[in-house]
């Protein structure tokens, strides 16, 4: 039987209940449990599953953990848009039993790693260079295997991997690329005088930035990770191990987005 972490922030106390509850019930049949806030110090514990209660970013973070102790995530929507959860609140329990004492049925969804400086970082859905400054724009120079491709002037530029092609790629106007294709997705952020199309790439492909000029910053997973200034700049490339998603209760993609990115927002 697998073990179980659900993971939640302190800041919803919804979340943050709905795991005392689970933990209750579970550990009563033999589950072994924990329960981990997100925005605590401490760190996560180790489990096979981390099962993520709020919004994408909340996933994002339980897959983080899955990614660093081998494990898997799984996804409950408590939030807004929650585009890549698959569980219903009312369907938590039922699914983390069926997860831990079932056969593992994940699914490999490609990551990446981003290395500059002395730093490296994983992320599942993006890595952004964008500017540092409000109102000024910052140039940058994009390498694909070591061959100069593009180079912007621009809000920033950002490598999204297929899962992450729903969250800012889309709101930039990049493609939705379905989560089992093997491919990156580089899509500047309002370029100025240049080519403002994304670029889907083979997902082996060795994506560089380099800061040309202003300061820039890294953003992974919505989170800033860190500066660059001119001459300075970021490797990413596919991390050579995959996030685990658990399925849970699985909608196909067209469902999703009509679900998730048309009438939710209707």
């Amino acid at each position: 039987m697998r073990s179980i972490a659900f993971v939640a922030y302190s800041s919803r106390p919804d979340a943050v209940a709905l795991a005392n509850d689970c933990v209750r019930v579970l550990r009563t049949e033999g589950v072994e449990c924990s329960i981990w806030l997100a925005d605590s110090p401490e760190q996560a514990p180790r489990a096979d599953t981390y099962v993520s209660l709020g919004g994408d970013g909340t996933f994002l973070r339980a897959a983080l953990c899955a990614h660093e102790n081998s494990g898997e995530v799984l996804g409950v929507d408590l939030g807004r848009v929650g585009f890549l959860l698959r569980v219903a609140p009312d369907d938590v329990l039922e699914t983390v039993r069926d997860v831990a004492g079932g056969p593992r049925r994940a699914s490999e969804r490609l990551a990446l790693r981003g290395a500059w400086l002395d730093n490296e970082r994983v992320a599942l859905n993006e890595f952004v260079v964008e500017r540092a400054q409000t109102g000024r724009m910052v140039h940058l120079r994009v390498y694909l295997d070591g061959e100069e491709f593009m180079t912007y002037h621009a809000d920033g530029v950002l490598v999204a991997t297929p899962t992450g092609s729903t969250a800012y790629n889309f709101s930039a106007g990049g493609p939705i690329v379905a989560t089992d294709v093997e491919a990156v997705i580089v899509t500047p952020l309002a370029p100025h005088f240049t080519m403002d199309r994304s670029a889907v790439v083979g997902a082996h492909t060795r994506v560089d930035i380099e800061v040309l000029g202003g300061q820039a910053m890294i953003v992974a997973d919505g989170s800033v990770a860190g500066d660059l200034n001119t001459g300075q700049r970021i490797t990413i490339h596919r991390d050579p191990d995959a996030v685990m998603v658990a399925d849970g209760s699985p909608r196909d993609l067209g469902a999703r987005l009509r679900h998730h990115l048309r009438e939710g927002h209707a």
